[in-house]
């Protein structure tokens, strides 16, 4: 089809994945293509994460309940070359994934797999600082999903930062001066445009990415917590009845567990929660375990402890918006809007 009636635009985060398109439904510009059947926009993305159903078939992980399902893969975003084996394939399955799901949930979009003809055309995010350390690696991720994902309407990858960029475009005039920043799971990366052109001696890069913080929540539980010791001989159990059984690793379990927790604990925060409580049990992730209420990994913190508990990644945080304040000041830049 020489013209698409449709652009799709698909952001494979690090935490979470989501679908968008243009033209979108019911006469809205954009709409969210949904990978998750709901009503509420914000259900309509799914975790980067996948694991094996019964009869072997990839499928999504929906929440805590599929935590005991086998071969569960999760935190496989990345530079492609750069890409062990195993995250690799997690990464190509999760992508065919998508792309199926997609086709299945918006009955506008029509491809033909034999010939790869499509009404549309898909463009993929990547994280800005990409292509800045190396103009090759957009196009080695690109040719990743189109060739071993076999998404054949992907035809081109874009900026992340640009991504938001543009899409509020129209809140913006020519002469602005206007200073993203993008804080995503993985990383935060800071891009600055005059005159709707991306200015590049002043965009970079920072690895302070949010999944940060559950890291810290869970090392925390074995090495501060009150109950660190059972939580490590638990999880050692937890890791031999789960290599008994062939389901995979038990640390991808817990860090998807503690992930839900914390999107959880900071949308409760909003509201006046006192407590981050992240409990697992054994039987969550060890099918069919006898003992009910034995636990895998338990952790309590305090909501005036919380801080503490994140504190590096705080400060590191804060010391990376003040060096960009300074930076953009050593190149005589005065952003007049802030995204």
């Amino acid at each position: 089809m020489e013209h698409p009636n449709f652009f799709v635009g698909i952001d494979f985060g690090h935490g979470e994945t989501s679908v968008s398109r243009v033209p979108g439904t019911n006469g809205q510009k954009v709409s969210r293509v949904p990978l998750r059947i709901s009503g509420d926009f914000s259900d309509q993305k799914v975790f980067s994460a996948i694991c094996q159903s019964d009869n072997g078939e990839w499928q999504f992980i929906w929440s805590k309940e599929d935590l005991r399902r086998p071969n569960i893969k999760e935190g496989f975003k990345g530079i492609i070359k750069n890409l062990p084996d195993d995250k690799r394939e997690a990464l190509r399955e999760f992508a065919k994934l998508v792309f199926k799901t997609i086709l299945e949930n918006d009955c506008e979009l029509k491809y033909n797999p034999q010939t790869g003809e499509a009404n549309f055309v898909i463009c993929i995010a990547n994280p800005s600082d990409w292509r800045r350390q190396d103009p090759s690696t957009p196009k080695e991720y690109l040719s990743f999903f189109q060739e071993e994902a076999g998404i054949k309407p992907a035809k081109m990858c874009i900026n992340e930062s640009d991504a938001a960029f543009y899409t509020k475009f129209e809140d913006y005039s020519p002469s602005d001066k206007v200073f993203v920043i993008d804080l995503g799971s993985s990383t935060i990366d800071f891009t600055t445009y005059h005159n709707s052109i991306c200015i590049h001696e002043c965009c970079w890069g920072h690895n302070l990415g949010a999944h940060i913080v559950e890291d810290k929540l869970v090392e925390y539980g074995y090495s501060d917590a009150e109950g660190r010791v059972e939580n490590t001989e638990n999880m050692l159990l937890v890791t031999n009845e789960r290599e008994k059984l062939h389901l995979g690793p038990a640390e991808s379990a817990l860090s998807l567990a503690a992930r839900f927790e914390k999107e959880s604990y900071f949308t409760r925060a909003q509201k006046g929660a006192t407590e981050y409580n992240l409990e697992v049990r054994v039987r969550e992730l060890v099918a069919n375990w006898p003992k009910r209420t034995q636990t895998a990994f338990s952790v309590m913190i305090d909501s005036s402890d919380v801080e503490i508990v994140i504190k590096d990644y705080i400060s590191d945080l804060a010391m990376a918006l003040s060096n960009a304040v300074k930076k953009l000041q050593s190149y005589g830049i005065s952003p007049n809007k802030v995204k």
